[in-house]
């Protein structure tokens, strides 16, 4: 098991089991995928996006939409490369791999553009609130949330709202890949009262 954080600060403070291995990288693209990414504005991936902003947000893809756009492509890029070192320094076999993001976020946007060339690869991740939300955010727009539904497995949304909102947003295409798993627990003796003291 391989968790990778973009939280580059913090010290560890549970202990980890044997077989698994934490790894840190920036949530930030670097400068090389940034110019990657602008030279890729006509891929087709791109393209597709920029008529969706157009045709379904309602939106001018403007200077700072696309800064959003292309800094999104950016990160995906390296996510992807990144997903490609790991199986080939650990050996993986992509088919018994699977990938888990707790966002929906551009990191997500790389885990899709990586199962999108490795379909047997089985890729997940959760929504909340401002990953779900185009009017959170300014501009009121967030990137590949077609792409990446339709090429993940499963999206799993913590609300009823949430999972009608996506519903909605992707014009009833994906809904078998939109799930419902609220957050919590029903069973409360499962529950930590001293979460940083015992194992992971």
């Amino acid at each position: 098991i391989v968790i990778i954080t973009t939280n580059l600060s913090d010290s560890k403070t549970r202990k980890i089991p044997d077989n698994v291995e934490i790894l840190r990288i920036p949530y930030g693209p670097s400068f090389k995928c940034k110019i990657l990414s602008l030279l890729n504005y006509f891929n087709p991936l791109i393209q597709e996006e920029v008529r969706f902003i157009k045709e379904k947000v309602l939106l001018k893809p403007d200077k700072s939409i696309l800064s959003i756009l292309l800094a999104s492509y950016a990160k995906a890029m390296e996510i992807n490369a990144f997903l490609n070192r790991l199986v080939a320094d650990y050996k993986l076999d992509v088919k018994h791999l699977y990938l888990y993001c707790y966002w929906m976020n551009d990191i997500t946007s790389g885990v899709a553009m990586f199962k999108h060339k490795n379909p047997e690869v089985k890729a997940f991740c959760r929504v909340h609130r401002w990953d779900v939300y185009f009017e959170t955010q300014k501009p009121p727009y967030l990137p590949f949330r077609n792409f990446i539904i339709r090429t993940l497995d499963s999206v799993y949304c913590i609300s009823q709202d949430a999972f009608r909102y996506l519903q909605q947003l992707t014009n009833n295409r994906y809904t078998g890949h939109l799930k419902i798993s609220r957050l919590g627990t029903f069973n409360r003796d499962k529950i930590t009262t001293l979460p940083n003291s015992g194992m992971m």
